[in-house]
């Protein structure tokens, strides 16, 4: 026994040696030059992702964005970097779709004014963050045939950089309700020319089945996942629940984020494009492996390569309706513009200057204003400017500015970006709906230093306050609530209470005849008789027909309640009808203990907004210029090919240099995968919303 033991351990052993010796020949090495095919059967059950080959409005309103150092101007050409899928992922399977395609773009975005975009707030949150990309309209194959360029060659006029960020949310960044939002407008430096903004769902929840998404999957040239020949039989809605998002079936990747998620039958934009499953699976085969698409409903429960176990849920999708009422806010500022009136600036009291700012951690200046009364009777205060010189040892941007107004609202207007500032913030929404209509009484700018070690002094300051000009002035709409008080709150019941408001009867006139009334400004008073407050935690909003609806955490309130203080929460139901009924439920999530409301009022003031909501139902048509129509048809029996993307040609252009393989994306969001991260990160988005338990 002891004999053939050691007989068969040294066979085992020669037999080792054999097989590290053969291993060791080049044509016996385990490779991944050809690696195993698999079946590509991509997220739901089939891949619908295809390169366009017709230049449609909404394709032409797509972009992608490009961080700066992924492109260099060539002439009249950005030229994007040309390195492919394949090169930035080694690892894939030899038939993942696109592999040779150039991947420069880190996350998607759509037109939905003449000089804003919109995209996922995880791309781009800060100004500084959005002033590190390239807005680039162009990178698809359409354009490419129908302007007879490489794919990655886009014309100067084409590439737009950022302005500014005009309002973004990301989970619960701006209040506490845990809406699990994810999205950001961001203005460019010049209006988009012979590029139409889409149609933007303005108002309610989408009861669409079908859904298309245009956008850069993995930095890729734009695909359309539009149906060319019919529907599909089956729903793409999986969940249309949440007053935030919804979830949909849809073929989406890393660079898929903030791409537009349009309707199918109306081609109106339904929303964004922000979370999703796992995008990468490892495919095992003769003991080798390789990266492949992940498939859903096929690999649910599976573990995937960046972002952990399939759930196969759906896509998430952020409503257009969550950054809606910040459009029509800033398309009336385009009609009424701050511009038109001359501001009254007013100095602080009492100061003298120049002022020290003391270093981080030793405290901050507060320069006390008192307001100046209105030049007209009838005109309001509609938004407040901050006129400021400083300097700072090391960099302005360390001092950092918040104002705050008669009635205790206050605005951070965050790091100061030069100096001096001019009117800074007067043009931003949340200024106009922190202090819009604001009393006269005591502002107070504060001013601190951020960062240590460093000092900085103010020279002078001024504040400057815009009145209206008496044209558009919003109107208090009288509302009346149906409930007979006290309104009992059901006791641990998901259905809880309904209040519900309407305007009186018959209306004023002077609302009466607005072409197109649209809410400016509102408040929501409660006042409860319940002995555990903390119990009656959600409170949900939803405006006539139940065009916008916001569900507000209230476990922190108490018996007094009120609604509208927050910027986030005003700008929401900016420009939305106010004619019809508005609902008010509340909902009590613990036993034993039963509460009532015993009193409740609505405010709201309202303006005549025709002109914005024309502007934006109605966008300009672009007539698509000489060679920029449908691309030209492959003749018959043969396929039509895409432009090659620079370098794929030997010799014909110069090679960009190739960076490393990027790092795995974290987290659920879908943008910065294709290259590495953008220079400002933005923490991902908390929990997603929950609907009550019974």
């Amino acid at each position: 026994m002891v004999l053939n033991r050691i007989f068969s351990r040294y066979v085992f052993a020669q037999l080792s040696v054999l097989l590290l010796l053969v291993a060791g020949h080049e044509r016996f090495q385990l490779r991944l030059d050809n690696p195993p095919a698999h079946t590509p059967e991509v997220i739901w059950d089939e891949d619908n992702r295809l390169n366009p080959t017709e230049v449609t409005a909404p394709l032409q309103a797509t972009i992608v964005l490009v961080r700066k150092d992924m492109g260099r101007v060539e002439g009249e050409q950005l030229v994007l970097q040309p390195t492919t899928l394949a090169q930035y992922r080694p690892n894939l399977c030899g038939d993942v779709s696109f592999r040779s395609e150039p991947a420069p773009g880190s996350c998607s975005g759509v037109l939905i004014s003449p000089q804003i975009i919109a995209t996922a707030a995880h791309c781009a949150s800060s100004t500084d963050a959005a002033k590190g990309f390239y807005y680039v309209f162009g990178f698809n194959t359409a354009e490419a045939a129908a302007q007879n360029r490489q794919v990655n060659r886009i014309p100067i006029k084409d590439v737009y950089e950022a302005k500014e960020v005009i309002g973004w949310e990301l989970g619960n960044s701006h209040t506490d309700d845990l809406r699990s939002s994810d999205w950001a407008l961001i203005r460019l430096e010049r209006k988009v020319e012979n590029r139409a903004p889409v149609h933007v769902r303005l108002g309610g929840k989408t009861d669409a089945d079908h859904f298309y998404v245009i956008g850069h999957p993995s930095g890729l040239p734009a695909k359309v996942t539009a149906r060319t020949d019919e529907l599909d039989r089956q729903s793409m809605m999986m969940s249309n629940f949440y007053d935030a998002f919804f979830r949909a079936r849809l073929d989406t990747f890393g660079g898929n984020s903030g791409s537009p998620v349009f309707n199918a039958v109306t081609d109106e934009l339904e929303g964004l494009l922000v979370r999703g499953d796992s995008d990468w699976m490892w495919e095992y085969g003769s003991g080798q492996r390789c990266q492949r698409e992940a498939r859903c409903p096929q690999d649910r429960g599976q573990t995937g390569i960046d972002r952990g176990v399939l759930s196969c849920s759906g896509e998430t999708v952020t409503r257009a309706t969550e950054f809606s009422g910040l459009l029509m806010y800033d398309a009336v500022q385009a009609d009424t513009s701050i511009g038109r009136t001359v501001p009254k600036e007013v100095a602080p009291d009492s100061e003298h200057f120049p002022i020290n700012v003391p270093d981080y951690g030793r405290g901050q200046i507060a320069l006390h204003f008192e307001s100046p009364k209105a030049p007209q009777s009838d005109e309001t205060l509609r938004t407040v400017g901050v006129n400021l010189e400083a300097s700072h040892s090391y960099s302005i941007a360390e001092l950092s500015l918040r104002l705050e107004g008669p009635t205790g609202r206050s605005v951070d207007f965050g790091p100061l970006p030069s100096s001096p500032v001019h009117h800074l913030g007067a043009s931003r929404p949340e200024v106009h709906a922190a202090f819009g209509d604001s009393p006269t009484g005591t502002w107070t700018l504060y001013v601190r230093d951020t960062a240590a070690q460093d000092t900085g002094e103010i020279q002078g300051a001024r504040l400057a306050f815009f009145f209206s000009d008496g044209e558009g002035d919003a109107v208090t709409l009288p509302m009346t609530m149906s409930n007979p008080v006290p309104v009992e709150i059901p006791d641990n019941r998901y259905q809880g209470v309904d209040l519900s408001f309407n305007p009186v009867e018959p209306l004023p006139e002077s609302i009466a005849t607005m072409k197109s009334p649209g809410v400016v400004s509102w408040q929501l008073e409660l006042k409860l008789n319940h002995a555990r407050p903390r119990d009656a935690v959600q409170m949900r909003l939803g405006s006539p027909n139940n065009d916008r609806s916001f569900q507000f955490r209230t476990r922190t309130m108490g018996t007094e309640r009120v609604f509208g203080n927050n910027n986030r929460h005003q700008i929401f139901y900016y420009g939305t009808n106010p004619l019809g009924t508005w609902n008010v439920n509340l909902v009590d999530w613990n036993p034993t203990v039963v509460g009532e409301v015993t009193e409740a009022t609505l405010t709201l003031k309202v303006t005549d907004m025709e002109e914005a909501r024309v502007s934006l139902r109605t966008p300009p048509r672009i007539p698509l210029g000489e060679g920029e129509g449908e691309a030209p048809e492959a003749p018959e029996g043969e396929p039509s090919e895409a432009p090659a993307a620079e370098g794929e040609a030997e010799g014909e252009h110069e090679q960009m240099s190739t960076p490393a393989p990027p790092a795995e994306e974290e987290g659920e969001g879908h943008g910065q995968m294709s290259t590495p991260p953008p220079p400002a990160e933005t923490p991902s988005p908390e929990a997603e919303e929950v609907p009550a338990s019974p």
